[in-house]
């Protein structure tokens, strides 16, 4: 007799989107390795929910068409205060048993009879509060303990998230899985100098340049990665992709402040495509990320995946996930932040080859398909019977 495979949930509205942020790019790697793991289909029904009106986008990805859909049974402006406010009702009695995995921080109520797995990206907004919009601080401030009391396990991206998580929550760690995030290989490897020169063309980009992505917000610490590319020669432009996230008025003085100094700064106001941002990754004389926190750092992660030196925060998370593949500088330091970017420019080229090789190799750690084995190895192992 054939036994019913157990549903697995995935709460799938960051992916109807029209753009995809860092947390929805996480989302959708995690979704499309788990639709194409064997071990997967075989036990497991996918499962995408998300508003009815925005299922149609999940067509983008044709790596999904073998997952079944289904819509939330409320108007998503219905759903939303319901979720804001507690009010939801045991989703599974409405869409049915099963595992259900939230990848974006929030979750839904469910019984005992079901299972469930929240990610919890970082919590900068609970230990750096000047980094954090006020109003976005206040929800996340009053609303994440209730989404970590009602889920059954809680996903890190890091050991140092883990930690973090558990300490300032006082939760169980034995409730704290860790999934690193995985890297698109296909997309972030070594270009052609050809296919590099004409994605600066189109963005103006003219000189060799340092390159920085990721949103535009404090915690990105910015302004001191400006500060020390001021003291950089005129001869290097510094690229900043990444879209307005908050409190960036400072971020957009001090480039205005260094412009008219002479530095050459180039931030694009178009979209930049993922393609056109790993092509960049690629040229780039050298990857900056300045971060005060993070969760994981996947920008950097990219980086050294494309070969490029990669220059990064000496902070606790980003040594444990870049590891021997960075330079690390103090973040909180203009003079070891400029330091670091002028060292960077000695690099002989067999210097630049034994780093684009370590960093090569570090990423390796970070595929999707070692995550979803891992999430497959626990659930096998801590899933109760919820068919």
């Amino acid at each position: 007799m054939k036994t019913a495979k157990t549903k697995l949930f995935i709460e799938a509205i960051p992916l109807t989107r029209e753009r995809l942020h860092g947390v929805a790019h996480a989302l959708l790697g995690t979704v499309i390795t788990i639709a194409s793991s064997q071990d997967f289909k075989r036990d497991y029904e996918i499962v995408l929910v998300a508003p009815r009106e925005g299922l149609k986008q999940l067509d983008r990805w044709p790596e999904l068409k073998d997952c079944k859909r289904i819509g939330l049974p409320f108007k998503t402006r219905v759903f939303n205060g319901l979720v804001k406010y507690g009010l939801l009702p045991p989703m599974d009695q409405i869409l049915g048993r099963g595992v259900y995995l939230f990848g974006d921080f929030k979750n839904w109520p469910l019984s005992r009879r079901s299972l469930s797995l929240t990610y919890i990206h970082d919590i900068s907004f609970a230990l750096f509060s000047e980094f954090v919009e006020p109003k976005n601080q206040k929800m996340l401030l009053k609303n994440t303990p209730r989404f970590i009391r009602q889920t059954d396990y809680v996903i890190a991206v890091s050991e140092t998230s883990k930690e973090e998580i558990a300490k300032y929550y006082r939760f169980d760690p034995k409730r704290i899985l860790v999934l690193y995030n995985g890297v698109d290989r296909k997309l972030f490897r070594p270009y052609s100098s050809r296919e590099v020169a004409k994605v600066k063309k189109k963005y103006g980009i003219t000189k060799p340049y340092f390159l920085y992505v990721g949103n535009i917000e404090p915690r990105k610490n910015l302004i001191r990665l400006i500060e020390a590319f001021d003291r950089i020669p005129r001869s290097y432009s510094l690229v900043i992709i990444g879209g307005s996230g908050w409190l960036d008025e400072p971020i957009k003085a001090a480039i205005t402040k260094a412009r008219r100094r002479g530095a050459s700064i180039v931030k694009p106001t178009s979209y930049v495509s993922d393609e056109e941002i790993a092509v960049l990754t690629s040229g780039a004389e050298s990857f900056v990320h300045p971060a005060l926190h993070e969760g994981f750092g996947m920008d950097p992660v990219q980086a050294m995946a494309a070969g490029v030196p990669t220059l990064a925060s000496d902070i606790p998370v980003l040594r444990e996930v870049l590891g021997d593949g960075a330079v690390y500088f103090d973040p909180r330091k203009v003079d070891s932040i400029a330091d670091a970017m002028t060292n960077s420019l000695k690099f002989t080229e067999a210097k630049k080859a034994r780093m684009a090789k370590r960093g090569m190799k570090r990423s390796d750690r970070y595929a999707w398909e070692l995550a979803t084995k891992k999430l497959y190895d626990f659930l096998q192992s801590h899933q109760t019977s919820v068919r």
